[in-house]
């Protein structure tokens, strides 16, 4: 975790939409008719679940005053990248916040009742931080699965696994109390977390799967009962989801493309942390004519093998290289799909491709300048090939087009932004 990170995880108002609170209403509701990117809920008891558009801070007035009920069936809230809620009680439900591949924040909350895990980081990453997180011994605080979120200056109590990471990622989990749990922290074969300066107390087994933390004890803890607050704004709340999204987002796996000469066949490059995963076309009907993994620190070869079911997967399994490293393991492909890659009537080249991988690169053709990108993009050259950077979690459907270079009137501004003006 940074420093700067750090600073904002222990410092903890947008123009904001006030909903009128009613007994049991719908939270979703009130969500729907409110405007701006701050909605302010009043003290009251509200109906679940809620799903919260892009960038919408859902700001209750306080856990012991704001109570989210939710069907046992359903998570609680769901969200779109950069969402978050600040304040609430989030009682019941199958999980309390799920992420389903989005960046996400949870602040100020107290979570109970949920009868899978409380908080459920899926893909993508998010915030965690300043909640009262209880269980009933039977279910998991929170999950971290692929995923690399901050957990921090949380209390999680009572949990059957307090904190359980799983995956290729590699979560900050720093600075939390874990009570009464069966098993406090729990890392899976292959996975690995950043434990720091975490407390532990009456928990059966303090940590599985790894060492204790750099700073982590175990000792006597005096917890209130209360949610942790750190009498942050919501604004500072928001710059926290910044600066976490920029550096966790850059420590997961990238898919780049190479496009060519060659219509309707590209390269796709995957860079991951871990020496096991699998990778699989989002076209059913894509072609994998090549594959080669290796280890980029080594330049040793790595095990992979082609598997075709409803689509073509290509499976890295290499059990015994447990080392992870940030774009350290290279798989190199060669796809073969024609629509994904052609001429457009304007005789422009069109790139269409969907990936769920949080970022992504671009290599046009040598020569070429996109004239349009459908997210937004930064811009790098690298030799004559421009290249274009997309961050994005979850879903993302790319679709660039792409002009030579000294006949295109650059609509996007690259050149300008190449030349650093």
């Amino acid at each position: 975790m940074s420093k700067r990170m750090a600073f904002l995880a222990a410092g903890l108002l947008l123009g904001a939409a006030t909903v009128p609170a009613q007994a049991q209403q719908s939270l979703q509701a009130l969500v729907n008719s409110a405007t701006g990117s701050v909605i302010e809920v009043p003290a009251g008891e509200y109906q679940g679940p809620v799903r919260l558009k892009e960038g919408v801070l859902l700001v209750g007035a306080g856990a012991d005053r704001t109570i989210l009920n939710v069907p046992d069936a359903a998570p609680g809230v769901m969200g779109e990248n950069q969402s978050g809620i600040i304040g609430f009680t989030i009682r019941g439900g199958q999980h309390g916040v799920r992420t389903l591949g989005r960046f996400m924040g949870v602040f100020e909350c107290r979570l109970e009742g949920q009868a899978q895990a409380a908080v459920l980081f899926e893909g993508g990453s998010g915030v965690a931080v300043n909640n009262a997180i209880v269980g009933s011994q039977t279910n998991q605080g929170v999950m971290i699965l692929r995923s690399n979120p901050l957990v921090s200056r949380n209390v999680i109590a009572y949990h059957d696994v307090g904190v359980h990471v799983s995956g290729e990622m590699i979560p900050p989990v720093q600075d939390n109390l874990f009570i009464g749990n069966r098993t406090a922290v729990l890392v899976d074969p292959g996975s690995k977390a950043l434990l720091a300066r975490n407390l532990y107390d009456r928990n059966g087994v303090a940590v599985q799967g790894a060492d204790l933390g750099a700073d982590d004890r175990i000792e006597p803890i005096a917890w209130d009962g209360k949610v942790p607050a750190a009498g942050a704004t919501t604004a500072q709340y928001r710059d926290l989801m910044n600066v976490v999204f920029e550096e966790a987002i850059n420590a997961h796996p990238v898919v780049v493309y190479g496009l060519g000469e060659e219509m309707g066949a590209f390269d796709v490059v995957i860079l991951s942390p871990s020496a096991t995963f699998s990778i699989g076309a989002s076209a059913v009907d894509t072609i994998i004519s090549s594959h080669h993994a290796y280890d980029s620190a080594t330049q040793d070869a790595l095990a992979s093998t082609l598997r075709v079911a409803e689509r073509p997967f290509v499976d890295v399994v290499n059990p015994l290289v447990k080392d992870l490293a940030v774009d350290r393991y290279v798989l190199e492909n060669r796809y073969r799909h024609p629509a994904s890659y052609g001429v457009n009537e304007k005789g422009q080249r069109v790139f269409r491709r969907m990936t769920n991988m949080n970022r992504a690169e671009i290599f046009c053709p040598a020569g070429w300048l996109p004239v349009g990108v459908n997210y937004p993009a930064s811009f790098d050259r690298v030799g004559n090939q421009v290249v274009i950077k997309i961050t994005h979690p979850g879903v993302t459907n790319l679709e660039i087009a792409m002009e030579p270079d000294a006949a295109s009137a650059d609509p996007l501004g690259v050149r300008a932004a190449l030349a650093g003006e």
